[in-house]
């Protein structure tokens, strides 16, 4: 299984390549955005420290905006 980041664009590049390896009809191999996840996540619990853990893994891997300047600067180089 390969968790990526759904704004990873070299991940999700490699991604599509690894897929044109796997044989036909090949079902072991799964793909998922990190936020689809999430939210597989957030509909499968109901307890308030568990939807808190959610809420916090969320905004610390998914809530770019405190980061997203300091990633695009490297990114450009």
């Amino acid at each position: 299984m390969l968790i990526y980041h759904p704004l990873d664009a070299e991940c999700i590049a490699a991604l599509e390549v690894y897929k044109t390896l796997i044989n036909p009809g090949e079902n072991s191999f799964i793909s998922m955005p990190l936020d689809q996840l999430v939210e597989l996540w957030m509909g499968a619990v109901n307890s308030p420290i568990h939807i808190r853990w959610i809420t916090e893994f969320k905004l610390r891997y998914l809530g770019l905006d405190s980061s997203e300047a300091e990633f695009m600067t490297h990114k450009v180089r």
